[in-house]
């Protein structure tokens, strides 16, 4: 599979991601996270370990710095500077905020699905190839074999087997179309998948096929996933565990159940009431 044409780069470059099972494969230490020239401060003091292969829900109000964890846990948006930062993310032993952390290696290990699905301008083959194309894969069996599986996987292969030459605006509905990005996202064997609001433009139909995709997903242990949801009925049906942000801070983390049936926090208990 596609993992193993990384294999050398891993070796080589950075602290090898230990093939066993570990318990927790992120770690967030102290992060604090401003915008460019600290005029604001975003994340405040983050600390929190993810454990392997489970889903983990990240619900706070709107502006409370949820999706911003996602960006720093993926330095998306950092190689321009907009972001300054204290504090460690550790995949592997080794600090992905630091400078001389490859980008390039980072995102085939932590896959990101955004809020609306981001189609490229190519075909759905290509939409699913591309980034292993990119990473010198040629073998046209082995790039058939992940193609098939990570639409497989996403439940979207019988679906769209028929027309994969085919352009997906226009020829898939928006779910198919986010079902594509979490194939396209997968078919890198990510171990980390970061999801921010996947259902939230969808009807329920399409909202009900990718909480059954997450809940694969983990239950196959295909990928840890990090999911920011406003929907706290979906927290509740599909996360192991969950972390409260407000204000840039986490006010409070769990297994979901007890988040839900019996928060420490009065802050926690008005926001799952429904105070704010």
């Amino acid at each position: 599979m596609a993992s193993l044409f990384f294999k050398k780069k891993q070796e080589t470059i950075l602290p090898k991601v230990s093939n066993e099972e570990e318990e927790y494969i992120l770690e967030i230490r102290n992060l604090n996270l401003w915008t460019e020239n600290k005029e604001k401060l975003i994340l405040k003091n983050i600390n929190c370990k993810i454990k392997t292969n489970s889903v983990i829900a990240i619900i706070g109000p709107s502006g409370s710095g949820k999706s911003s964890l996602l960006r720093a846990i993926n330095k998306t948006n950092f190689e321009d500077n907009e972001y300054i930062y204290e504090g460690k993310i550790l995949y592997g032993k080794a600090n992905v905020l630091s400078s001389s952390y490859p980008v390039e290696y980072l995102r085939t290990q932590i896959g990101t699905v955004l809020q609306r699905p981001v189609m490229f301008p190519m075909s759905i083959r290509e939409n699913i190839l591309f980034a292993l194309k990119a990473h010198g894969i040629s073998s046209n069996e082995i790039l058939e074999e992940v193609l098939r599986k990570s639409l497989e996987d996403a439940h979207l292969w019988e679906e769209v087997k028929d027309r994969l030459n085919v352009r997906p605006e226009g020829s898939l509905s928006l779910g198919q179309q986010q079902r594509l990005c979490i194939a396209r996202a997968i078919a890198l064997q990510p171990k980390v998948l970061l999801m921010d609001e996947p259902t939230s433009a969808l009807d329920l139909k399409s909202s009900n096929k990718i909480e059954e995709l997450i809940v694969k997903i983990s239950s196959n242990k295909l990928s840890t996933i990090i999911l920011v949801s406003h929907s706290l009925s979906q927290v509740r049906r599909i996360s192991h565990y969950t972390i409260f942000i407000k204000n840039g801070e986490i006010i409070e983390s769990g297994t979901t159940r007890d988040i839900f049936t019996k928060p420490k926090r009065p802050e926690t208990k008005d926001f799952i009431s429904g105070v704010y």
